[in-house]
């Protein structure tokens, strides 16, 4: 069993890098349509899809990339606006503040929580992927959730009522707001959801989009097993 065990592992681990430089060699033959073709719309069309898998700093290269006749075109002044929030919210940044009204009525001021680790969980009733997540964050919360750990959760929801009625379905124990007209998550540069981002008890960005194994695994480097 334990032979077999290990040959798995194997062909696992050959797969994902064989996945990883296949990924690589894609993302170098979209670079280069883009460069060849300026001026192409299929170029703006694929960098505009492609944005949401790139730093701030990325985007602003690639941007350059395209003819300038898309200068003033709405994906283009959009991905620049992106490009921005996202250099906003680097790792090592300060996380940007902001003040809401929690679901129970209070006011909760993020700078308020200096002093814990903050985990900002951006979802979504209709987001199945979000709903998913809940009970891996449920068991984090629990194990590490006290005065060095709060998570919250922070709704995209537009109707209310159906952000109540998901939470009393998956009964999160957590702190919950709502950013209704979207303002914190474009704060946080969020273009997907689900979105996680940790924030430092000096209330800097410690990493962004960690899920299941990578989020646990990353609180159990700063909390220890």
């Amino acid at each position: 069993m334990s032979q077999y065990t290990g040959n798995s592992e194997h062909v696992k681990d050959s797969l994902k890098n064989e996945i990883k430089q296949k990924n690589e060699q894609l993302e170098q033959a979209e670079m280069n349509y883009i460069r060849t073709y300026p001026a192409s719309i299929l170029s703006l069309r694929l960098l505009n899809y492609k944005s949401a898998r790139m730093t701030g700093q990325q985007l602003k290269d690639a941007i350059t990339l395209l003819d300038t006749c898309f200068n003033n075109d709405p994906q283009v002044i959009r991905m620049r606006e992106y490009a921005e929030d996202l250099n906003r919210t680097e790792e090592g940044v300060p996380a940007p503040d902001f003040t809401v009204t929690a679901e129970d009525g209070s006011s909760f001021t993020l700078s308020a929580e200096k002093g814990k680790y903050i985990l900002l969980d951006f979802w979504a009733s209709w987001c199945a992927p979000c709903r998913n997540e809940f009970p891996n964050i449920a068991r984090l919360e629990k194990k590490y959730g006290g005065e060095k750990f709060k998570v919250i959760g922070i709704s995209l929801d537009k109707n209310l009522d159906k952000w109540k009625q998901a939470l009393k379905e998956e009964g999160c124990s957590w702190l919950q707001l709502s950013d209704q007209n979207g303002k914190i998550a474009k704060q946080y540069a969020v273009l997907t959801i689900p979105h996680i981002v940790l924030i430092s008890p000096e209330g800097k960005i410690v990493s962004k989009g960690l899920r299941k194994d990578a989020l646990a695994d990353k609180l159990s480097e700063i909390f220890g097993k």
